[in-house]
């Protein structure tokens, strides 16, 4: 082995290196039990505990039952009582998994720190897949299901360590449980699949591999079982009528996820540096798709073998994430226009973001031999350090971009909680958005006071206590004359009381 080699393998600081790789998984791991702890529970949160958790319910054929999630709040609310930790548990467990692939393939398939450190930044600090990594959904646990089934084919293509059947194995069933987490991972899940079971036959006719038909078999069975085993039942009573929310058009669905991914700048971040950032990020990402674009244009002009085994796989990898990334797009249009089926739409679509990420990565991993390759390399890999420091501007530790709404829910009960202390009261109302994360509140709480009744547009009269929106229930208010005594920190919640001429 050559020293150049020697030293893209084993670099004089790798110690230093690899303890700041793993700084960035501590991190983003500690930020989320942190935000699981503190912030806000939501209404689909709430909503998910009370419809099929507290009713036992696990396995009802609905959208918003994303069934491995609702097994393990169920699991752990049961062990140990529910609370905002407990019922985050599920997505707990898949930021662990999320960011486990993440640095195993971070560090597989990049050869030198910076690769390395911006495949995993923008792979872990995109600021919604860190909603997801906290809010009580399945969404999580898909991304990190579907990462991990990527990251065991590396694996199994660099080291060698793992057989190519026990690898398939592996794979295969992360894809069934990333589709037992959210079934809107359903096509991506299924064409990444394919891909798997394609790489697998090659793989194994250079192995010289005795059998196709159990590699076939490796590569499906495992996942198809997962699925069927845990939601079987609800995937196959799901009933159309009930897939409401989506995108019209891809113009919506592809704003939807890059808007979400932006969004946005932490306001104390002020100065230049806000002003700066603000320029730049609208190009970002075109900057990189262009980038991107290029760099896979690329790909066949260089060497068809290059030297190191990573930048093989690097390049094998830019391309099958690239065709699971296209395939799926193709399918879900054709969904569409054929069946009726809404596109994805923000959060549903969110599989789209790592795989994105990936193939950038994978193509700054590249061993680029010809100068407009290396060119291209430099300004990839640059585009993705700005891009990553752009994530960290936009942490955030008080709401979630798709229920922010909802951010001030923690602070409205603590209210209700010192009000009921001082003036006790049995009869409570609320707003649709308030009256589950303010029940679970109660529950998690040994019930201070009664549960939340529904507001609806006549009333009800006569109670207590209304939580409701300032704007949406103006009417309300001024039909009830009701006297606002508290209004939310950041959003548009606010408690109000008869008035005393009531």
């Amino acid at each position: 082995m050559s020293r150049e080699d020697q030293l893209s393998v084993d670099p004089p600081n790798g110690g230093l290196q690899k303890l700041a790789l793993i700084g960035v998984v501590l991190f983003v791991f500690a930020w989320s039990v942190a935000r699981a702890q503190i912030q806000s529970v939501t209404l689909d949160e709430a909503d998910t505990y009370f419809w099929f958790v507290s009713r036992a319910d696990i396995f009802y054929p609905y959208p918003n039952n994303h069934v491995l999630n609702t097994l393990l709040i169920w699991t752990a609310t049961h062990l140990l009582g529910p609370s905002p930790i407990t019922l985050r548990a599920g997505a707990l467990v898949g930021t662990v998994v999320y960011l486990a692939a993440s640095f195993s393939i971070a560090t597989t398939i990049s050869q030198g720190f910076l690769r390395r450190f911006a495949t995993l930044t923008c792979l872990t600090l995109n600021p919604f897949i860190m909603d997801f990594m906290v809010a009580a959904r399945g969404y999580s646990m898909a991304n990190g299901f579907l990462l991990a089934a990527v990251a065991i084919a590396i694996w199994c293509a660099v080291s060698r360590r793992l057989s190519l059947t026990a690898s398939c194995l592996l794979a295969s069933a992360a894809l069934g449980l990333s589709l037992s987490a959210n079934f809107s991972f359903g096509i991506v899940d299924t064409v990444a699949c394919l891909a798997l079971t394609i790489w697998a036959i090659r793989e194994s006719r250079l192995m010289e591999h005795p059998s196709t038909t159990s590699i076939v078999l490796a590569c499906v069975l495992p996942g198809v079982l997962v699925v069927f085993a845990i939601c079987g039942y609800p995937l196959t009573h799901m009933r159309k009528q009930d897939l409401l929310y989506g995108a019209h058009s891809v113009g919506e669905m592809v704003s939807s996820l890059v808007d979400a991914s932006l969004y946005h700048i932490n306001p104390r971040f002020g100065g230049s540096l806000f002003k700066t950032m603000r320029f730049l990020y609208p190009k970002l990402l075109p900057t990189l798709g262009a980038l991107g674009a290029a760099s896979l244009a690329c790909q066949p002009l260089e060497p068809r073998h290059p030297v190191r085994k990573e930048a093989r796989v690097a390049r094998g990898l830019a391309l099958g994430i690239a065709g699971i990334a296209a395939l799926s797009f193709a399918l879900h249009l054709i969904a569409f226009h054929a069946l009726g089926l809404l596109l994805p739409l923000s959060r549903t679509g969110i599989f789209f973001l790592p795989l994105c990420t990936l193939i950038l990565a994978a193509l700054a991993s590249t061993q680029a031999l010809s100068l407009p390759s290396r060119l291209l390399q430099c300004a990839l890999l640059s585009t993705m350090f700005c891009l990553a420091f752009y994530f960290c501007l936009c942490l955030r530790g008080r709401y979630f971009k798709e229920y922010q709404e909802g951010a001030d829910n923690v602070d409205v009960y603590s209210f209700l909680v010192r009000l009921n202390r001082d003036h006790p009261f049995h009869d409570i109302a609320g707003d649709g958005t308030y009256v589950s994360p303010l029940n679970f509140y109660l529950e998690a709480d040994k019930h201070p006071f009664p549960p939340l009744e529904y507001v609806s547009g006549e009333g009800p009269k006569g109670k207590a206590i209304y939580i409701i929106h300032k704007s949406y229930d103006r009417t309300l208010i001024e039909r009830l004359r009701l006297q606002i005594i508290y209004y939310g920190p950041s959003t548009s919640v606010v408690v109000a009381v008869p008035s005393a001429e009531e």
